[in-house]
């Protein structure tokens, strides 16, 4: 299993991919704390978009229409995992609030 992965579903609710990766590079992370400090200001519509950048650059070849198809919770899981990770290595408080 690896440490960052996001299932695509089909119509049935069956898992018709998995987005998987072990290798997050760390320009990546900080990329995502600097993020995570200015979606604080952005309207929501603008955080979901933000989200939707970094999650399909994590998971290489991941469209917009299977992001779609992706389950929201798995979605904000796997940006919350990237935040906790970034607090694990020397974060900013306002990623450890993200993480909470």
């Amino acid at each position: 299993m690896a440490k960052y992965e996001l299932n695509i579903y089909g119509a049935n609710d069956e898992i018709v991919k998995t987005y998987a990766t072990d290798n997050v590079l760390w320009g990546f992370y900080l990329e995502a704390v600097k993020a995570y400090e200015d979606m604080q200001d952005m309207p929501v519509n603008e955080q979901f978009e933000m989200i939707n950048g970094f999650v399909k650059r994590m998971f290489i070849g991941l469209t917009d229409d299977e992001l779609n198809c992706a389950s929201g919770d798995d979605v904000m899981n796997v940006f919350n995992q990237l935040m906790r990770k970034a607090r694990s290595i020397g974060g900013s408080k306002n990623v450890q609030a993200a993480a909470k």
